[in-house]
């Protein structure tokens, strides 16, 4: 059960019209709102049960703090500098759905991207720069929350555009025109490949062996190679660089492939019942998503990892699928798929621990198991009987005490 959340805003100009993407200066900002005294200050948000940074702020970001982060093994000489405060998605997404209904008054089209991005179609508009800074005037005096706007001839540039805006690295601040650029050449020279929308790490990192290690270097590669050699995403993304568009603006979302609901337990779980009832309000909750979305499950994915960060025993990962009779959205349906007992049936998923990291199954007794269902966390402490908590999920133990299994999803 997967579920995903929205974000940004920026502006686009099209051949046939302008787009505008725009984007909330990140979670920290939500916090500024009602503390104001912290404006200034090193401040990151946690993921749930304070696990991970989701958000930093720039003074965060100065000193070296990581997107992602597992936040126990940032330097204690640093967490010491640090203003910290856990995640609170409810109030997130009143915020944000306040400022996407602001931001949709100026446009007869808008794509919200995420939670705190968006897209706006500004076809017909003859000054953007003086529209988008209306827009962000508009937004901090009515929401108290403060935007980036960056306008473009294509959403790729448009996000980059937003990024140099978010970075003061505009005269019209903030709001930057790729039109106004006195030298976009440059300005993509300066743009590290895995910066680019889209790319990330992974791609990052295959590009720079072929030797692309910039947003120019890209824009300059012929697409149809792109196409060869990454698929169809990057060649849209390459010749989006050449200020040709290929990313339609989304004015309805498409179904959702996937839910996920996901949280990170603060506390070992090491009984049946506190897993089943960790299981019972996940489900649960997805059945919520679900039909508030009209939409209905085929299946039902329950998985299991150990903690990836415990270098001292091994790492272990494996999943179970379990299908329905007929798509669901009943919330009692999806329950008993996620808690009922041996012999329900299902399809084992092959382990993947990635190279080098998975490991065969290991007896409990040497060794502390974090069940993870979606990102949930379930850690059964040393000596705790997992292979019993592995057959209350369906799953098969190898042997006394040897857990060989998967979770929820």
């Amino acid at each position: 059960m997967l579920f995903r959340e929205a974000k940004t805003i920026s502006v686009i100009k099209l051949v046939l019209c302008r787009i505008v993407f725009a984007s909330l200066n990140g979670k920290d900002f939500f916090i500024r709102l009602f503390q104001p005294q912290l404006e200034g200050r090193p401040l990151v948000v946690l993921s749930n049960n304070d696990g991970c940074v989701v958000a930093r702020s720039h003074e965060a970001k100065a000193l070296g703090v990581a997107m992602g982060a597992p936040f126990f093994k940032l330097d204690p000489q640093l967490r010491r500098q640090l203003v910290v405060f856990s995640s609170n998605y409810a109030l997130y997404g009143d915020l944000s759905r306040r400022v996407m209904q602001v931001l949709a008054g100026f446009a007869p089209r808008i794509e919200v991207y995420s939670i705190d991005e968006c897209f706006l179609d500004l076809s017909g508009v003859a000054e953007p720069v003086a529209l988008g800074q209306a827009m962000a005037r508009t937004v901090r005096q009515w929401t108290g929350i403060p935007v980036s706007v960056g306008i473009a001839p294509t959403k790729t540039l448009a996000k980059l555009a937003n990024r140099l805006a978010k970075k003061g690295q505009s005269p019209d601040d903030p709001v930057l025109d790729w039109a106004h650029l006195p030298d976009p050449a440059a300005t993509l020279a300066a743009v590290p490949i895995e910066d680019v929308w889209g790319i990330g790490t992974r791609w990052g990192a295959r590009l720079r062996q072929l030797g692309i290690a910039d947003a120019l270097a890209m824009r300059e590669a012929e697409p149809r190679w792109l196409r060869q050699q990454f698929g169809v995403v990057l060649e849209r993304l390459g010749w989006e660089l050449r200020v040709r568009a290929c990313l339609p603006l989304e004015v309805m979302a498409p179904p959702r492939q996937q839910i996920r609901v996901s949280r990170t337990f603060g506390a070992a779980v090491t009984a049946w019942p506190e897993l089943r009832a960790a299981l019972t309000r996940f489900a649960s909750r997805a059945g919520e998503k679900l039909r508030a979305q009209g939409l209905a499950a085929p299946a039902l994915t329950v998985f299991i990892q150990t903690d990836p960060f415990d270098t001292a025993r091994p790492f272990y990962t494996n999943a179970v699928t379990r299908p329905f009779v007929a798509p669901t959205q009943d919330s009692a349906a999806l329950i008993g798929g996620s808690v009922r007992g041996p012999g329900c049936g299902g399809t084992r998923d092959a382990p993947d621990g990635g190279p080098g990291r998975h490991q065969p199954p290991f007896r409990a007794r040497d060794a502390v198991l974090r069940r993870r269902v979606g990102r949930y966390w379930l850690a059964a402490a040393r000596g705790a009987r997992l292979a019993d908590l592995d057959d209350a999920l369906g799953g098969v133990a190898d042997g006394p005490g040897v857990l060989n299994c998967a979770g929820l999803a």
